[in-house]
This record gives structure tokens, sequence and C-alpha cells, in this order.
């Protein structure tokens, strides 16, 4: 009983990780807005010299990060070390769930668009939050689209700004795929 379990575990694992190398990212689920500006590299209107972290309704850490080029990450429950920001991983570059792009308009509204981390097919889809600026150094979110469930759901996640120094670098392979995917399509279109 207990090899048979550990074959089917193994199996599955395998399974998982040969997925692994032929998932896709929907690129068409970013917003005509967000790709032009990801492209353009359109810095935000605000820059922010830290991470914002927050507690969500069912208890669990939030750490993000706007970056001042318009590229937002979520990394999870990693803490910093002292006045450092925390560090993102060379592997943490190299998938999709996390990365994304936000805007805050002239009037404090914040809209974020990223890689949802749970599968839909074989794509990985984008979430849309939407939300606003409370202040220098508070975001609150008030919505949030789960593409699996095609659902809004409201919520009230307040996000206060961490400062830290060695902000990490914004490079990842959502921000190359959809610059390679945006080129590929407009050469096809030519066609």
């Amino acid at each position: 009983m207990v090899r048979t379990g550990l074959i089917v575990s193994i199996s599955i694992l395998c399974y998982n990780c040969s997925l692994g190398q032929k998932m896709k990212v929907d690129y068409e689920g970013f917003s005509s807005e967000i790709r032009n500006r990801a492209v353009k590299e359109i810095p935000s209107n605000y820059h922010f010299n830290g991470y914002f972290k927050a507690i969500n309704q069912y208890g669990d850490t939030l750490n993000w990060y706007f970056f001042n080029d318009g590229t937002f990450y979520s990394y999870g429950h990693k803490s910093p070390t002292k006045d450092n920001c925390p560090i993102i991983e060379p592997y943490c570059t190299e998938v999709p769930y996390g990365w994304g792009f936000f805007k805050i308009s002239e009037k404090s509204e914040v809209y974020v668009e990223y890689i949802w981390p749970h599968l839909k097919g074989l794509k990985f889809p984008v979430s849309k939050m939407y939300g606003y600026l409370q202040s220098d150094s508070t975001i609150v979110i008030t919505k949030r689209f789960d593409p699996n469930m095609r659902e809004m759901e409201e919520l009230n996640w307040q996000l206060n700004l961490i400062p830290c120094e060695n902000m990490p670098s914004s490079e990842n392979m959502v921000k190359k795929g959809l610059k390679n995917y945006l080129e590929n399509k407009e050469i096809s279109n030519s066609k």
C-alpha cells in the first residue's frame, strides 16, 4: 500500500514537472493599456522605496512590490533583513506567477494585473485587483477578480509601505514574454 502510494506520488510529481515545461501565460488576459505600458516601460507616477505588507482576511501575510517601472510582484512570506528589501530569488524571475503590472491614476485609483498562481487549463491566467492610494505609504485593495471562479471578490486589504534599501530588479519572464508575445503578434498581423 505504501509502495503504491509512493509510485503514484512520484508519477504525479513527474507529470506536473513535465507540464511545467509546457505551461503558458495568458498574455491576452492583460488589458491593452497595461500591455502598452509594460512594453513601452512607462514609469509609475509614484516611487515607492520599499515593499507593501498586509494581512488578508485568512490571516495570510501579503508582501508586494510596486516597482517604479510599473512592474508588480507578489513574493509571499519572506521577511527582510534589517533595512534591506526582501530578496527575489533568481528562480522566481523565471516563473510567471506573482508577476504583473500596475498603474495609479491621477485620481489615486490603483489598478493591478498579475499572473494568478493557480492554473486554468494549461495557462496561467491574469487576475485583476482594484483599489486606491490612501496616502504615500498606504494602498487599499477593494476588489480582486479570481479568474478560476470567474467572479469579483470584495476585499478590504490595507497595504502599508515598509521602507527598505537595495530594491531588487524588476526583470522577470512575464515582462520579457509579454514583449516577445506582442512583437510576434505584430509581425504576424503585418503579414
